[in-house]
C-alpha cells in the first residue's frame, strides 16, 4: 500500500516537473520569436522612399498578393535567401488592402519571412498606386524589382527563383 502511494506521489511530481518544463521551453521559444514589421501604408512616393532609404544598397522588392498563388510559393526562395545570404535585402510589399495587414502578417510568418520589411497598397485606387510604381504596369504578380547600387529598378513578371537571385546578388558592386 505504502509504495503504491509513493509510486502515484511520484508520478504526479514527474508531471508536474515535465508540463514545468514544457512552459519553460515554450516561453523562451515564443520570446525568441521575432516580432512581425508592422505593415507600412503603399502609397504613391512609396517606391521611391523606399530606394531612398536603401540608397548605394541592391535589394529585391517584391510586389505580391496572399491570393497569388506563385507569390505564396515563391516565398520559399525568398526564405532561404535570408537564411543562406547575409546581404539580401528584401522588401514585400502586398497589393492587397492596408486593412487586411493581420492576415498579411500571417501568411508572411507562416512562410518564415517575419521580421521582412512589409508594405500593402493603400489606396483604394490600387490602379493610381501601380501607376506610381510604373505607368505600363497592369496589376501581374508575382512582380519583382532588383533594384541595384545605382538605385536602377529591372522589373520582372512572374517567379524568378533562388539561382537568379543569387546570380544577381553576386554580379552588385561589393560582393
Amino acid at each position: 500500500m505504502m509504495a503504491a502511494k509513493m509510486r502515484r506521489q511520484f508520478l504526479i511530481f514527474s508531471s508536474v516537473l515535465a508540463l514545468s518544463v514544457a512552459s519553460v521551453l515554450a516561453v523562451k521559444a515564443w520570446a525568441e520569436t521575432p516580432l512581425p514589421q508592422p505593415t507600412a501604408p503603399f502609397v504613391k512616393g512609396s517606391l521611391e522612399e523606399i530606394t531612398r532609404e536603401r540608397s548605394g544598397k541592391p535589394f529585391l522588392l517584391v510586389f505580391w498578393s496572399m491570393y497569388c498563388a506563385p507569390c505564396v510559393e515563391e516565398m520559399n526562395t525568398w526564405k532561404t535567401l535570408r537564411e543562406t545570404r547575409p546581404d539580401f535585402d528584401l522588401v514585400m510589399v502586398s497589393t492587397d488592402p492596408i486593412e487586411k495587414a493581420d492576415k498579411l502578417a500571417y501568411v508572411l510568418d507562416l512562410k518564415g519571412l517575419t521580421g521582412v520589411e512589409n508594405w500593402a497598397f493603400a489606396d483604394a485606387m490600387t490602379a493610381r498606386v501601380r501607376f506610381s510604381v510604373d505607368p505600363q504596369w497592369r496589376g501581374e504578380l508575382p512582380r519583382i524589382h532588383f533594384v541595384d547600387v545605382q538605385g536602377r529598378h529591372t522589373a520582372v513578371i512572374g517567379k524568378v527563383g533562388e539561382q537568379r537571385v543569387i546570380d544577381w546578388l553576386d554580379a552588385q558592386p561589393g560582393n
